[in-house]
């Protein structure tokens, strides 16, 4: 098992199923980079929806440059994804979206508030969301279960297959 370095990023996991995804994709990094220091990106992924029937998901990674304020940053991918036309079911269940910005990993930390949890509660159960994490960062340590993101791809019991489309730095 990988040491616990100081691991000083933020993830965010981008992925939609609507429209030109990647071409949002590039949107929100464009945007992002207006407030923060985009360092490294995964290449995208497609997988099919979870948690509702639909058309497949393109998927990827941005690590941003330690981020101080990890609300401002929640509120911030909220107005991106309001901008792009994204519609959050009243309901709460999953949905169709142009994109969905999640933050994954606030460095080592573990932060709880109302709007906010991470690490993401639900990273490892989302083959899509590992598959991704662990093109780059398989060695970071997950601050609450103490596990590589490896360890986690290998332990996870989602069995979706997620395919590698293209290969495509920030």
């Amino acid at each position: 098992m990988s040491d616990r370095r100081i691991f000083q990023h933020t993830l965010l996991l981008l992925g939609g199923n609507q429209g030109d995804v990647i071409a949002n994709g590039h949107w929100v990094a464009e945007r992002l980079k207006e407030e923060y220091t985009i360092i490294h990106a995964s290449s995208w992924f497609a997988s099919p929806a979870w948690g509702f029937e639909g058309p497949d998901f393109l998927n990827r990674i941005l690590a941003l440059d330690k981020v101080e304020d990890v609300e401002q940053l929640l509120m911030r991918c909220l107005s991106l994804e309001l901008e792009l036309g994204r519609v959050r079911a009243s309901d709460g269940n999953y949905s169709d979206r142009p994109m969905d910005i999640d933050i994954l990993y606030h460095g080592n930390e573990v932060y709880e508030s109302e709007k906010l949890s991470v690490p993401h509660p639900k990273i490892q159960e989302r083959r899509f969301t590992l598959v991704p994490l662990n093109e780059h960062w398989s060695d970071f340590v997950h601050p609450v279960f103490n596990k590589t993101q490896e360890e986690l791809l290998n332990e996870c019991q989602d069995e979706a297959e997620v395919k590698l489309i293209s290969v495509d730095e920030e």
